[in-house]
């Protein structure tokens, strides 16, 4: 299925700047106009937070946001793509205070919870 390109957004994420930009981007998104400032506030959350990850573990990446419609709901996916080391053990990751790098392991497992 081919999405018209105001429903897909990417977010090349290389610097902080760059994650500051897509972060405070999704405020303003016209793909989002419907969307209530709390669902904003979480998928911005979760861009940060899917962007730090991209930087600490493999420096440039990207961030995509795709909405899709259906007659029930609008969905958007928030998708984080890299070429880091990967996670040698996903289902550990998705557990608090699960880190291999040294962090407090939070961030997946709440990108989880938002989701």
């Amino acid at each position: 299925m081919t999405l018209p390109s105001d429903n897909v957004r990417h977010f090349a994420i290389t610097s902080e700047l760059d994650l500051r930009v897509a972060v405070t981007s999704v405020f303003r998104l016209p793909m989002l106009g419907d969307a209530d400032p709390a669902d904003r506030s979480t998928i911005a959350t979760i861009v940060s937070e899917l962007g730090s990850n991209i930087l600490k573990y493999a420096r440039r990446g990207c961030v995509e946001l795709v909405r899709t419609d259906s007659s029930d709901a609008a969905v958007v996916e928030v998708r984080a793509f890299d070429r880091g080391p990967g996670i040698a053990d996903v289902d550990l990751a998705m557990y608090d205070h699960a880190s291999t790098g040294g962090t407090l392991g939070l961030g997946l497992p709440g990108v989880s919870r938002l989701a």
